[in-house]
């Protein structure tokens, strides 16, 4: 058996549909070598897309058993197939053992698997053009533009319709508005619920770096958790253990650090034990995934949000830390940005979730007197500014003052000082589809990962 990849080739009998078998081993190897494999194709490959249904039922078993939490090699695919007559023509389980010899790695497995894909289309494609054929030419009392009809939605559904993809009169579309409208995400912070601030849309918190980006980030995920709405907080940037010591010191006002570190006193000891009852019982998920893609960002939202749904939960805020982390396409940093923002965007509207995420911005912002940051510093943006329903952009004066020479005259060094000490963070919802734009004076204690409105 070949398991190498070989182009396909057309065949000169007309009657074989197009197909290639080494793409699918190699691709079903790979499966059962890495099962992390299956998620960067959940969204599109299918057990029918495959042309031999042997490889079928092998793909659809470890999709089954991936889906369930189990984990899926050939030995554990093993007794599922012992009486599978297919399986027994062509090797028996021993084949799964030389798919797994077989198997490729990295993209390559995702090449792989849009090669099945897409020659999976070509033979649907192809029988659609042979019904046309034998539709025109039979003697039957056919209607062209009937035929033509058929053969245009049965080209439809081959595109296949996207996942919440649906379409509404004008009239419908408003009475759907009416009976249900935006439902805001209350936050507690009396600035941001005036605004609408967090609502179902694409947020997107922009900041340089030390702004405070991810801290609010965290702390507005912790909010939504606080109020009984199921949380997702997924991270390219953080583990899962800073997160949760930046939430506990949220909860207690031991600092982040001392947490991570093992560095508490007995008494800061004490507060974090007595709060991990109240932690454990956040309804909140925390997922580690360095280097994602989009695909696998809506794979993860998907189960997630499903396994929400199942339960009987209200969704809440779902944050991602951050963009520039996220694997994308493109030969330059725009086209890969705008990949990124697009991807993202369909998500959100997929899903109808509140999908807040942290973007770094451009240095060009600490290159000008006023280092406020606006939308134009949105780094290398693409399209961020124009899918985004949502921009917040976060301003720490402190950073800086810190970082200034001291003055020689008294009193500027006073105001200095002043300003470096000061727990002022400025976050400017500089664009609000769904509500009022305006400036959020916040009082934030980084170390502590902690934010309350600045007059409170």
């Amino acid at each position: 058996m070949t398991l190498a990849l070989a182009h396909y080739e057309a065949s000169t009998e007309p009657q074989t549909a197009p197909h290639n078998l080494d793409a699918e081993q190699a691709f079903l190897g790979a499966i059962l070598y890495d099962n992390a494999v299956y998620h960067r194709v959940a969204d599109w490959l299918r057990a029918e897309h495959f042309y031999d249904p042997v490889h079928g039922r092998i793909f659809q078993s470890a999709v089954d058993q991936i889906n369930a939490g189990a984990m899926c090699d050939a030995v554990t695919l093993k007794s599922r197939f012992e009486k599978d007559d297919g399986l027994a023509d062509i090797g028996g389980t021993e084949y799964l053992s030389e798919l797994v010899a077989g198997a490729c790695f990295g993209n390559a497995a995702v090449e792989y698997a849009k090669i099945v894909f897409e020659l999976s289309r070509r033979r649907e494609l192809i029988g659609i053009g042979r019904e046309l054929i034998d539709a025109s030419t039979s003697d039957d009392d056919i209607n062209p533009i009937e035929l033509v009809e058929a053969t245009e939605r049965r080209l439809a559904e081959l595109t296949g319709t996207q996942e919440g993809e649906a379409s509404f009169t004008a009239g419908e579309a408003l009475r759907a508005a009416l009976s249900a409208p935006v439902e805001f995400i209350e936050t507690g912070l009396a600035g941001f619920d005036d605004l609408r601030a967090i609502a179902p849309g694409l947020t997107i918190i922009g900041g340089r770096s030390s702004m405070g980006k991810s801290a609010l980030l965290c702390d507005l995920v912790l909010r939504s958790a606080q109020r009984g709405r199921s949380a997702l907080m997924l991270s390219n940037e953080m583990n899962a253990r800073q997160i949760a010591s930046r939430w506990a010191a949220t909860l207690t006002g031991v600092p982040y650090f001392h947490i991570m570190n093992g560095t508490m006193n007995r008494d800061q000891a004490d507060r974090v034990s007595e709060a991990l009852p109240e932690i454990d019982r956040l309804p909140v998920t925390i997922i580690e995934c360095p280097g994602v893609n989009i695909a696998g960002i809506r794979s993860r939202i998907r189960r997630w949000k499903r396994d929400q749904e199942r339960a009987g939960n209200k969704i809440g805020v779902i944050g991602l830390d951050y963009l520039q982390n996220i694997a994308g396409s493109g030969g330059s940093i725009y086209e890969r940005t705008s990949d990124i923002a697009l991807g993202l965007q369909t998500i959100q509207l997929t899903f109808d979730v509140p999908l807040v995420v942290a973007c770094q911005l451009s240095r060009a912002a600490e290159h000008e007197k006023d280092k406020r940051p606006s939308i134009r510093h949105l780094r290398d943006s693409g399209k961020i500014e124009e899918v985004a329903d949502k921009i917040i952009l976060v301003y720490r004066d402190a950073y800086y003052a810190e970082r200034e020479p001291e003055e020689s005259d008294t009193s500027k060094e006073m105001e200095r000082r002043e300003r470096a000490s000061s727990r002022l963070v400025e976050a400017d919802v500089a664009k609000n589809r769904q509500g009022a734009l305006g400036k959020v004076k916040l009082r934030g204690d980084m170390a502590c990962n902690s934010f309350e409105d600045w007059g409170a």
